[in-house]
């Protein structure tokens, strides 16, 4: 997992846990990597964040719960990826927008 900018996402700040990820560890497998985060996508879509689990996303993708955490901190983390990553489109690299800086009503 990459730093990626996460100063705020629509003024709101990110968890400083995820700004704080290891930089040195290699980025999962382009396979693996959709794989949990379509998982975590259709978990979190299907039970809401809440009852979602790092083990069930772990299992339904195939992968160890380990996997997850060598790459993601949190359960906030992973999804606000897998959210991301649905709303930009496959392949690409999710990041934080910057702040908002000005309100249209």
């Amino acid at each position: 997992m990459s730093i990626r900018n996460v100063s705020s996402l629509r003024g709101v700040p990110c968890p400083d846990a995820y700004r704080t990820a290891a930089v040195h560890r290699a980025a999962p497998q382009p396979a693996t990597r959709a794989a949990i985060l379509g998982t975590a996508f259709d978990v979190v879509a299907e039970l809401g964040y809440a009852r979602l689990t790092i083990e069930k996303v772990a299992a339904q993708a195939g992968v160890g719960k380990q996997t997850i955490y060598r790459w993601w901190p949190n359960k906030g983390a992973l999804v606000l990826d897998a959210v991301l990553e649905r709303s930009l489109g496959a392949g690409s690299r999710a990041t934080c927008p910057t702040a908002v800086t000005s309100r249209t009503t």
